[in-house]
């Protein structure tokens, strides 16, 4: 039995996370928040972790439904 699937199970939506929080952030630069309305980097971490297991949810259920 490969460990390799097994960390890519716990570390791709870790690494998802934070690649969407830092996107997340940068969009708020772009737009030119001030710093007080920019949330802190651990709430955008989860607001992008919880957007990569509602995306994986959506694909797995195409995936089930698709022939």
């Amino acid at each position: 039995m490969s460990v390799a699937p097994l960390l890519l199970m716990f570390l791709a939506p870790l690494a998802a996370g934070i690649l969407l929080g830092f996107i997340q952030l940068a969009f708020y630069r772009i737009l030119r928040r001030s710093e007080d309305s920019i949330p802190p980097f651990l709430i955008l971490f989860a607001r992008g972790l919880v957007f990569f297991f509602v995306i994986a949810a959506t694909f797995a259920l195409v995936l089930r439904i698709s022939p």
